[in-house]
């Protein structure tokens, strides 16, 4: 014998919530990054300009600026001897890349540090690590200038075989990482750079050009390496 009786619609699982305490959560920073070339026409050579984009970026809740010092023509926009400094980029103005040159002698990355800190920004620089030239202009940068540094560049895997990216239509040319020439030109330049008061150092493209160049160039090192000690 059994009996039926209308289902209960309450859940003997459900309890009322407990109220928490609420724990002030920090709020996130917030990033903007200065391309060199994008902002060259501005910045490279008005200090006024710089000053009144910090102010710009603060009043809209930035916390951080990401100053590009390096850019891919692989000279630099601060004070060291081991590279050379930006003396011209091409930016994008009225429809087509336009050559802008740079004639002010202060330092570039120094101004965005001290005016940065003065409003409570944090100031990082970025640099295009293993980069050494561009094809603008028909070549700029340490690979193009220096016959000796254009042996840095990196190996490209063509359909005619394996060539220099010097001689490829790649527009960034980028150094052979494997090389500990390339290495030690970096470091010395991080080692300048690590210098200056900044509240951090950003790598971009400290790496191969791509997987394949890469790829061929592990093995070709790899061999000459097994050839070396055979010998």
């Amino acid at each position: 014998m059994c009996s039926c009786s209308k289902d209960d619609t309450s859940s003997l699982w459900e309890w009322e919530e407990p109220e928490l305490p609420v724990t002030p959560v920090k709020s996130k920073p917030r990033y903007i990054w200065i391309d060199a070339a994008a902002n060259f026409p501005d910045f490279a050579n008005s200090k006024e300009n710089i000053i009144r984009d910090l102010n710009l970026a603060k009043d809209a809740g930035f916390t951080d600026i990401v100053v590009d010092v390096r850019p891919t023509t692989g000279d630099v926009l601060f004070k060291t001897n081991v590279a050379d400094p930006v003396k011209y980029l091409y930016a994008w103005i009225s429809g087509r890349y336009t050559q802008v040159q740079r004639t002010a002698e202060w330092d570039y990355l120094q101004v965005f540090i001290d005016e940065g800190h003065k409003l409570g920004l944090k100031v990082h620089a970025a640099i295009n690590t293993m980069v050494g030239g561009n094809t603008t202009n028909n070549g700029t940068g340490v690979m193009y200038r220096d016959a000796s540094k254009a042996e840095w560049a990196t190996q490209m895997n063509t359909a005619s075989g394996i060539v220099s990216v010097m001689h490829t239509n790649e527009s960034i040319k980028f150094f052979n990482p494997v090389r500990e020439e390339v290495q030690q030109y970096v470091c010395d330049i991080l080692k300048d750079l690590a210098q200056y008061n900044i509240d951090g150092i950003i790598l971009d493209r400290g790496r191969f050009p791509g997987f394949t160049k890469r790829f061929f160039l592990i093995i070709r090192e790899r061999n000459l390496k097994n050839i070396l000690k055979r010998k």
